[in-house]
C-alpha cells in the first residue's frame, strides 16, 4: 500500500515534524522508511515492499540524483518504458517500476504522466528547478492530500492524519462537508473535513515552485475516437483488453491474492488470474 509525506516550504522545519508525518503513515508501509531532506524541500515514505524487494527503497533517483522521487503505486507499463528509455541511454539503478518516471520527466518533463498506465501517487522534486510536482493516477486509486502553506509552499501526505503533523496548520472544519458525510457516507472530493485541507483530483498534477501552485490536467491515454465494430470484435477486444488488464497486475515479487466476493468480476478475474499463475509456475513435459 505504501504512503507517502512531505513539504516544499521556506521557513525552517524541524526534522522531527518530518517523521511525525511519516510515522503517522507506518500502518501503510511496516516493510521500510525513506527520507530525504534538502533547501526548503523535505519528504518521506513508509513502504510495503512488492516489487524489487532488494534494491526497490525509496526515494528513487535520476543518474546524478537530481530528480528524487517518493511514490506510492506500481506502474504496470513500467517494462516498454525501462525499454525505452534504456534505447536512449539511461541507467537504471534498481528494478523497481517508480524509478521510470524518474528518467520519464528527464525526457518528456510534466508531459510523462500521460505516458504512464498504472496507479500512482507522486512527489517528484527537481533539485535544478527547485520544482515540486505532485501527481495523481486516472482513476484516483491512490490518495494524495494537500494544503496551501503560502504562494510557494505546501504540505503533502497520503493521508490526514499525516497531514495534520505539519505544525501552525488551520483546522478549521468543513460544515459543508458535515452535512455530505452522512447525506453520502463519504465526502465528495476535492473537499475534506477541514477546509485547509483538500484532495488533489485524479488525473491531475500540482506543480510548485517559485512562481506559485499551478494545478492541471494531463490527458487520457485511454481516450480516443470511437469505433464501429461488430459483436463479435467488440467480445474479443473486451477479453484481450480484460486479459491484458490481469496480467500486468500480477506484476510481484510476492505472493498475491484475490479478493473473491463470489460475484460475476472477481470471479472472471480470480479465474483468469489462477490460470496465468499456474501456467506461468508449471514445468512442461
Amino acid at each position: 500500500m505504501c504512503g507517502i509525506a512531505g513539504y516544499r516550504s521556506g521557513q525552517v522545519v524541524g526534522v522531527d515534524v518530518l517523521e511525525r508525518m511519516v510515522s503517522a503513515l507506518s500502518h501503510r508501509g511496516p516493510d521500510s522508511a525513506g527520507f530525504h531532506r534538502t533547501a526548503g524541500y523535505g519528504a518521506g515514505m513508509r513502504r510495503l515492499s512488492i516489487n524489487d524487494l532488494i534494491t526497490g527503497d525509496q526515494p528513487l533517483l535520476n543518474e546524478d540524483k537530481s530528480i528524487v522521487l517518493f511514490y506510492n503505486g506500481e506502474i504496470y507499463n513500467y517494462a516498454n518504458l525501462r525499454h525505452q528509455l534504456e534505447q536512449k541511454g539511461h541507467g537504471f539503478r534498481t528494478r523497481s517500476d517508480g524509478e521510470v518516471i524518474c528518467h520519464l520527466y528527464e525526457e518528456y518533463g510534466e508531459e510523462l504522466f500521460e505516458r504512464l498506465d498504472g496507479m500512482f501517487a507522486v512527489a517528484l522534486w527537481s533539485e535544478r528547478e527547485r520544482k515540486l510536482i505532485l501527481a495523481r493516477d486516472l482513476p484516483g486509486e491512490k490518495p494524495l492530500y494537500y494544503t496551501q502553506l503560502s504562494a510557494t509552499e505546501v504540505a503533502f501526505a497520503s493521508e490526514i492524519k499525516s497531514l495534520v503533523q505539519f505544525p501552525n496548520l488551520n483546522l478549521a472544519l468543513n460544515e459543508q462537508a458535515l452535512w455530505d458525510l452522512p447525506t453520502f457516507l463519504w465526502i465528495p472530493e476535492p473537499a475534506t473535513v477541514y477546509r485547509s485541507i483538500v484532495a488533489l483530483p485524479r488525473g491531475h498534477m500540482l506543480i510548485v515552485d517559485d512562481r506559485g501552485l499551478r494545478q492541471r490536467s494531463y490527458p487520457n491515454r485511454w481516450l480516443g475516437a470511437p469505433a464501429i465494430i461488430s459483436d463479435a470484435e467488440a467480445i474479443a477486444e473486451t477479453r484481450r483488453v480484460v486479459t491484458e488488464a490481469i496480467q500486468t497486475r500480477l506484476l510481484s515479487d510476492v505472493p498475491v491474492g484475490s479478493f473473491l466476493s463470489g460475484g460475476l468480476d472477481s470471479s472472471i478475474v480470480t479465474r483468469m488470474a489462477s490460470g496465468m499463475v499456474f501456467s506461468s509456475h508449471s514445468t512442461p513435459k
